[in-house]
């Protein structure tokens, strides 16, 4: 009886972990943008990405400061090994302000800037 018991905990153990780490995989990741430049009013965020990648590109307004984010999520199945350029227009309201990452870190959006710090 406690041998089945032992085996019952550990199979569960093993699909909770299962699922972790599947979830985790699979969630994708923050990455920084290529450059980001102010054109008037509209904030410029250029970047690269790779072939079967899904990306979100977005900037949250509703702080003091702009927050941008870049989320790639990678496909499945074999993909080439190429970068591909894609660019970001948002309007932004007001004087040109800070731009930052979720997590602070400050992006250069200067006229002669190339990116992030």
């Amino acid at each position: 009886m406690l041998r089945y018991i032992i085996v019952g905990v550990l199979a569960v153990g093993l699909l909770v972990t299962s699922v972790g780490w599947y979830r985790v995989a699979s969630a994708g990741s923050d990455q920084h943008f290529d450059s980001c430049r102010f054109d008037g009013q509209t904030l410029v965020l250029s970047y690269t990405y790779g072939a079967n990648e899904r990306i979100s590109p977005s900037v949250d307004t509703r702080g003091g400061d702009v927050v941008a984010s870049f989320h790639v999520q990678a496909g499945t199945g074999s993909t080439p090994d190429i970068g591909l350029t894609g660019e970001a227009r948002f309007a932004i309201f007001g004087e040109p302000t800070t731009v930052r990452y979720p997590d602070g870190e400050e992006l250069d959006c200067s006229p002669n800037s190339s990116g992030t710090q």
